[in-house]
């Protein structure tokens, strides 16, 4: 692997953190020491993701229910991706920056991003808001309404 990336190879430390779940079931989490190896030290990240809150969408819920009085029944969807995180693709030009050294003693590479990278979870907010917005764009806001109000009514 460092025959590939050559100099610009930047190695960083792995860590696997063992996650029990309420089911029994256990999740492995990955996370690279970015921060030791210098990689974090040359992120920039100008700016932060703002999560939604509560209120916004319970204001959006009574926005609904006043426009089409008598409905009592809302639906929402939800996208869960908490444990989507290894999902997103690192482009070919950063994997140089993304390699460790494995138990086996060999050197590889991580092709998605990982935790521990400094802009990881921008990356990932950016994604959601992707999805969000382009689920939005799939459907006009009266078109959902008009068939909530027809489920309701």
């Amino acid at each position: 692997m460092l025959a590939k990336f050559g100099d610009t190879a930047v190695v960083s430390k792995l860590a696997a953190i063992v996650k029990p779940r309420a089911d029994g079931t256990r999740i492995v989490r990955l996370i690279s020491d970015d921060r030791r190896s210098g990689i974090n030290s040359h992120v920039k990240v100008g700016e932060r993701v703002v999560l939604p809150r509560l209120r916004d969408a319970l204001q959006d819920a009574l926005w609904m229910m006043e426009a089409h009085k008598g409905a009592t029944e809302l639906g929402f969807f939800v996208v869960d991706v908490k444990d989507a995180f290894h999902t997103l693709p690192v482009c070919d030009d950063e994997k140089h920056l993304q390699v460790f050294l494995s138990a086996a003693g060999r050197f590889e590479v991580l092709n998605t991003i990982v935790f521990g990278g400094r802009a990881s979870p921008l990356v990932w907010g950016r994604a959601g808001a992707l999805m969000g917005r382009s689920g939005q764009a799939l459907f006009d806001c009266m078109e959902l309404l008009l068939e909530i109000y027809d489920l309701c009514g």
